[in-house]
């Protein structure tokens, strides 16, 4: 079972950040009731601890910025299936339908519901088997070409989170494997795409903190892998 610091210790390598800087978040995490105090860490801690790593600045700030991510809702879902001449892809690919607004509301149930896909192997499955069925159901000329030229494929995830604003968005789907680096970000052909957002963004800090930086996040996949094979130790 995945104590607390391994749940740091993974999410300090898979995000290149310092393991003291992880530490501290998780403390703060666990001072504010957002990871429990189980000798295991579960799924509902490990997202939290992710949303703590990528968003707050200081540790002082984890309890606020983590619940208002923790609570955006999904305002709008967009979908490649699920039209009158084509499939659902929620029963072609059930591990889709833990980001259908009726099951995973939230975000923070959305990140729940992946790293416990990736905890039981579901999600790395789906991942691997993504590009040949997608090709099946949703024939694309472009996605073909690349196929038939010997590009590897794969599915993956792109997760954006606008951290002065709120707003955040899902994409899972299809890309061309081989990145170079991490800061090679994969371009997603999407299966679906999620926008969470708040209503207001809070007045208080982090979020009442004026100036003119912008700041993005973005993740892939192998965080909420990572994340998952964390657990499953």
């Amino acid at each position: 079972m995945a104590k607390l610091r391994d749940l740091s210790a993974t999410v300090a390598q898979v995000l290149g950040l310092d393991g003291g800087l992880v530490g501290a978040y998780a403390r703060r995490a666990r001072e504010n009731g957002l990871i429990g105090g189980g000798h295991a860490v579960t799924g509902t801690d490990a997202a939290n601890l992710l949303l703590a790593a990528c968003t707050a600045d200081q540790a002082r700030d984890v309890p606020v910025v983590v619940r208002a991510f923790r609570e955006l809702s999904c305002a709008r879902t967009i979908r490649k299936g699920g039209t009158a001449n084509g499939p659902d892809e929620r029963e072609i690919w059930p591990i889709l339908a833990g980001l259908d607004p009726t099951e995973s509301p939230t975000l923070g149930q959305a990140l729940e519901a992946m790293i416990e896909a990736a905890r039981t192997g579901e999600l790395e499955t789906f991942f691997a088997d993504l590009p040949d069925s997608y090709l099946q159901y949703f024939p694309d000329p472009t996605l073909q070409a690349l196929a038939d030229r010997g590009v590897a494929l794969t599915g993956d995830l792109s997760l954006e989170l606008a951290l002065q604003t709120l707003h955040v968005t899902l994409r899972v789907g299809v890309c061309s494997g081989g990145r170079r680096s991490v800061d090679d970000l994969p371009q997603i052909l999407p299966l679906v795409l999620c926008y969470y957002e708040c209503r207001a963004v809070p007045e208080q800090p982090p979020f009442n903190r004026r100036g003119d930086r912008r700041v993005t996040v973005r993740l892939t996949g192998q965080s909420i892998l990572a994340l998952g094979r964390c657990l499953a130790t």
